[in-house]
């Protein structure tokens, strides 16, 4: 058998199913589950009787993914009360337990990805996904992907409890309109095109990619008759959520 897990967009793209539906009104994928399914339908070369298992999506934007997120947890089998949390460009969360499960997405806009971050890229080689700065020398210390020069920041790496740069010093540049930068890397250090830095606009758009997490949880949990105190758990995933600091994360709300 072959498995295999993807948001609702990539299983449709795999099976060569029409895929519009997923982002027209009244936004209902053309399936939800693909069943009798084998390798050689989709032109994969293996065994010729291996089984094809996609993941089922329950909706356009709650996907393959996060139904095998859901399953791996274990959340459906457990008395206690939990939230999945799934990081992307999207945010796709399910809360319940053994007795029931809902889920709900959001538009965390693609901060989490790096694609709305001025130096935003991919955590591929040459992302800063951690870094800490002295607070004194406000020299910055960092983690790079594939110990590599830094190129640029990915997600995990930008995360702030702040959202103004209040101190002056050799690393901090100023635009004509006053907005901070921090500067991370300096070009003539890294030999890359550009300085690798985090501006104020930067930490302005992933605070609001955070606050759409943290509203997608409240509605979900209110719609319910429930408030964060019943969660007992907190499962977090996706291509942020396995490299996001958690008590960076906790610190920000």
């Amino acid at each position: 058998r072959m498995v295999l897990a993807g948001n609702t967009t990539m299983n449709h793209l795999l099976l060569g199913l029409h895929s519009d539906p997923v982002r027209m009104e009244p936004f209902i994928p053309s399936f939800f589950h693909a069943d009798y399914l084998y390798t050689r339908d989709i032109g994969i070369t293996m065994n010729p009787l291996a089984e094809l298992i996609v993941a089922p999506n329950i909706g356009s934007y709650v996907g393959g993914d996060i139904t095998a997120g859901t399953f791996a947890s274990m959340i459906w089998n457990k008395p206690e009360m939990s939230l999945f949390i799934d990081l992307g460009t999207n945010g796709e969360l399910v809360f319940g337990n053994s007795e029931f499960l809902m889920s709900c997405a959001c538009s965390a806009g693609p901060a989490f990805e790096g694609g709305d971050i001025s130096c935003g890229m991919r955590a591929t080689d040459g992302a800063i996904e951690a870094c800490t700065i002295d607070k004194d020398t406000m020299e910055p210390a960092m983690t790079v992907v594939g110990d590599v020069p830094p190129a640029g920041i990915c997600g995990s790496g930008i995360i702030d409890g702040k959202g103004k740069i209040v101190r002056e010093g050799p690393r901090i540049l100023r635009d004509e309109h006053g907005m901070g930068s921090y500067v991370l890397a300096w070009q003539k250090d890294t030999g890359g095109v550009k300085d690798v830095v985090l501006n104020e606009v930067d930490i302005d758009n992933f605070i609001r990619a955070k606050g759409a997490i943290f509203s997608a949880t409240e509605t979900m949990l209110s719609s319910l008759g429930f408030d964060a105190s019943v969660i007992e758990r907190v499962y977090v995933a996706g291509g942020i959520g396995s490299g996001i600091n958690m008590r960076n994360a906790v610190t920000i709300g």
